[in-house]
């Protein structure tokens, strides 16, 4: 049997809030394997991006483990888990204050390149050129700032700075939440197209059921810190186990299905 690309066991993280103690990762166990999108579906609190703070190693975890290609990475510290970072980018849910307001976009796609000594600055720019190219921005535009683009074109300089160091693991967190519903549909398409095109495996957070049912193939539900129910992502909808999952379920508006859906709110698969 082969070696998951990410594993977690018995995962826990506490922190100090003044005088009391939270814990909002409670004993979490995952796995996921290469070219797979899970999805890490809760609502807001439950621990999400705790979680996935602490697998990118920018949160400590109280107890347990996270290995990332059968090599353990829980705990190391920064110098240590630099090489990983090569091989796990993130895409963050708000695209206006996850990007330096004072560099140009290609310094921002370019600086992982920069961090990592990967090429000259000669190719470095290049790679940033090309990716922005791959992500839907003409090259041309990499002198500009972040504030000349729209929140669609923010998120997919976002994108290209994650995919510039060619990773194998995307955890995309809420990546399109901040976004309008037609402007939603196009980065989720193109996120589609980057797995299939680039063999990526994504982590997908989101409290968005509907779209999660479509993206991803496995669904993993967070309630409280803890994880309780997984399952692929379309039997998971259909024949959901637990009660916190039907509730989920539940609350979902139901659309007219007489009415045709526009071609842009269509996801593509």
């Amino acid at each position: 049997m082969s070696t998951p690309l990410l594993s977690i066991e018995d995962l826990h993280v506490s922190f100090r809030v003044g005088k009391q103690m939270i814990h909002p990762v409670r004993g979490i166990s995952l796995t996921l394997e290469r070219g797979e999108t899970l999805a890490l579906v809760g609502e807001s609190g439950c621990g999400k991006t705790t979680l996935a703070r602490t697998i990118l190693g920018l949160q400590a975890p109280s107890a347990g483990r996270i290995q990332f290609l059968g090599n353990e990475i829980a705990g190391l510290d920064r110098h240590a888990l630099k090489p990983y970072r090569r091989h796990i980018q993130c895409v963050f849910q708000d695209p206006f204050s996850s990007l330096n307001p004072r560099k140009r976009v290609e310094q921002l796609i370019r600086e992982p390149l920069d961090i990592h000594k990967i090429g000259d600055p000669a190719e470095r720019l290049r790679r940033a050129h090309a990716m922005m190219e791959r992500v839907g921005l003409p090259p041309d535009w990499g002198r500009r700032f972040p504030h000349e683009f729209s929140g669609g074109q923010r998120q997919r300089i976002g994108i290209a700075r994650a995919l510039v160091m060619q990773p194998d693991l995307l955890i995309c967190d809420e990546p399109v939440s901040a976004l309008d519903v037609s402007i939603q549909a196009q980065i989720i398409n193109l996120l589609w197209e980057l797995k299939r095109d680039m063999g990526l495996s994504y982590l997908f957070i989101s409290h968005d059921l509907m779209l999660v049912e479509t993206f991803a193939d496995r669904v993993a539900m967070m309630y409280k810190g803890e994880i309780v129910e997984t399952g692929p992502a379309r039997a998971v909808w259909s024949n959901p186990q637990h009660d916190f999952t039907r509730r989920m379920i539940d609350a979902i508006p139901v659309p007219d299905v007489t009415r045709p859906t526009p071609a842009a709110f269509r996801i593509d698969r």
